[in-house]
């Protein structure tokens, strides 16, 4: 009996190695503003850089993330249809995720939570006495992302951005080998300010 349980073992520790290393990496970036002024002093705001798309000075590789905030209507649409449209609700809309999503996304929240490593912080300070303190920090991690294009169906309405969006999948791990990469300096040095601030998750 013990020596069935030690190979069934080897056997989840092995295919959990395997697939940690042929899963993509990418790395979460979590940017936190504060303000000493106006109706929202604190914002959060969520991006992700697909890691084997990166090059230096390049914002095609970074993508706006919703770790939260959608329905599992939302879900299906971008990882099923490709395609994700904000302000079209409907009584037939799903909202609760089923359990797996669910988890896996507890799970991706918690690595970020535990593990995000504060890379940048940036001061401003204008002539009226307003302060402006955005702390960005980095999460390098493995696992599987829907990546859709963003739509909406509100004409009033201006996103700000134009193209495709990432939502949490399945299977994350945190990738502590990012850290003593090459590619990891021009990632940490990127001016992250000069992404536009969507806040994604407020804005359904």
């Amino acid at each position: 009996m013990k020596k069935i349980f030690l190979i069934l073992l080897f056997i989840t520790l092995g295919n959990e190695f395997l697939y940690s290393q042929n899963s993509d990496s990418y790395v979460i970036i979590s940017i936190d503003k504060k303000t000493s002024e106006g109706f929202h002093k604190e914002q959060f705001d969520s991006w992700i850089i697909k890691i084997n798309e990166w090059k230096e000075i390049d914002k095609k590789a970074i993508y706006p993330f919703m770790i939260n905030g959608y329905t599992r209507t939302d879900y299906n649409e971008c990882c099923k249809e490709n395609e994700l449209v904000f302000f079209n609700y409907t009584k037939n809309e799903k909202v609760k995720l089923d359990a797996e999503s669910l988890s896996s996304r507890d799970n991706l929240e918690k690595i970020i939570r535990d593990k995000k490593r504060r890379v940048q912080v940036i001061r401003k300070k204008w002539k009226s006495g307003k302060k402006q303190k955005i702390m960005v920090y980095l999460t390098p991690v493995k696992g599987d992302f829907c990546f859709c294009s963003l739509k909406h169906s509100n004409p009033n309405v201006e996103l700000g951005y134009k193209g495709q969006i990432a939502l949490p999948k399945s299977n994350f791990y945190y990738n502590n080998e990012f850290w003593d990469q090459e590619i990891s300096k021009g990632i940490i040095k990127y001016d992250y300010t000069d992404l536009p601030f969507l806040s994604l998750q407020t804005i359904q």
